[in-house]
């Protein structure tokens, strides 16, 4: 004898019997099932900033109709239905966000915004790196003088890096500057030296720019600071000449000269 009958998580549910025994039968199952094939997407090794598509199924191995939608695929606002015992062939995509492994999911998302399944991705995010060793200090550089510095530029990833083009001051130039673009291998060094040749006593506050093809740092700056000055030479006690007075015929007379930099930079003297 049917007692009562109900409708519990999509399943419906039918209590049979008696007033002395009763048992729960379950009539059907009420409810879509979705499956995803593969279990697990692995979209491999990817560039930065470029996506990857891996083929997928979907398949409805219940008895309702699901309707899903999910970020990953390239109709992500539109819903996509699946009837029961049918199947759904897409292509899912993905990007990776950094260097390395990049492990997430994919959550298919029902109609009302419930998760009907989760599939796990995994993948490998490719990129260059840029690593500076060196500095851009030139202190305080002769007024018309060049002063040289170097850096070095490593490639530590794992990926060509192209070396677009170099953005500096108009008081700072590249010696034996290298032909661009420059294709920058992994494991790569490329030396640079810079000549700062101050036209003033004006201080040098900029920056040197190294423009790449990385999409995640496509810029790179390297500060650089310096100050043109020049060494000033004065003699103390000496206005207009030195005068020794009258000296006998190979007699000798000493006079104690001072010599002074009144410059901002150091003075070296060649000869006297």
């Amino acid at each position: 004898r049917l007692l009562s009958m109900t409708v519990f998580n999509g399943r419906l549910l039918v209590l049979e019997g008696s007033a002395t025994e009763s048992r729960l039968l379950e009539l059907s199952d009420a409810r879509g099932r979705l499956q995803a094939w593969p279990e697990v997407v692995d979209f491999g090794a990817a560039l930065l900033g470029n996506s990857v598509s891996r083929p997928m199924l979907l398949r409805n191995d219940g008895t309702r109709p699901v309707r899903i939608r999910s970020s990953h695929l390239a109709t992500a606002s539109e819903l996509i239905e699946i009837a029961p015992g049918g199947s759904f062939a897409t292509q899912v995509t993905a990007e990776p966000d950094r260097p390395g492994a990049v492990n997430g999911q994919i959550v298919w998302v029902g109609e009302a915004g419930e998760t009907l399944l989760t599939t796990p991705t995994r993948m490998f995010g490719r990129a260059p790196r840029l690593v500076i060793s060196g500095d851009l200090n030139y202190g305080i550089a002769w007024i018309g003088a060049p002063t040289r510095r170097s850096i070095e530029l490593l490639n530590e990833g794992d990926v060509t890096l192209t070396i677009e083009s170099f953005d500096l001051p108009a008081v700072v130039s590249i010696n034996d500057e290298p032909a661009l673009p420059f294709a920058l291998e992994p494991g790569q060094r490329l030396g640079l030296s810079l000549s700062y040749a101050p036209a003033s006593v004006d201080v040098l506050e900029g920056s040197f720019g190294i423009v790449t093809d990385n999409p995640s740092q496509p810029q790179v700056e390297v500060t650089m600071t310096g100050q043109g000055g020049r060494g000033l030479l004065s003699i103390d006690g000496v206005e207009e000449g030195i005068d020794f007075g009258s000296v006998a015929v190979g007699g000798r007379r000493r006079l104690r000269l001072i010599l002074r930099n009144d410059g901002d930079i150091d003075l070296r003297i060649g000869q006297i």
